[in-house]
């Protein structure tokens, strides 16, 4: 739960407009990852930044989210990049 305008806490579509996303996120939510076996994998580490999140899997790697402006998540920097949409 927190401030999620970066969608540094997972992306989670408004249920009242689906072409926004919560910049709020008031109530736990499920984040949903890109997982090969979501049956059988399991979050086992969770890092967060002031706008990024870094999430460390049993089995299938690291997954990032949120604002990587500087290459905090990991991922290649993108000039304009618009954080508040999943980036899977």
């Amino acid at each position: 739960m927190g401030l999620n305008k970066d969608s540094q806490i997972g992306f989670h579509w408004s249920r009242g407009d689906r072409t926004k996303g919560y910049e709020f996120v008031l109530e736990p939510s499920p984040v949903p990852l890109p997982l090969e076996k979501p049956q059988e994998t399991r979050v086992v580490q969770v890092s967060c930044g002031r706008a990024h999140s870094l999430l460390l899997t049993d089995n299938e790697g690291v997954f990032s989210m949120g604002n990587n402006a500087y290459g905090q998540c990991g991922r290649r920097i993108v000039d304009s990049e618009i954080y508040r949409w999943a980036t899977f």
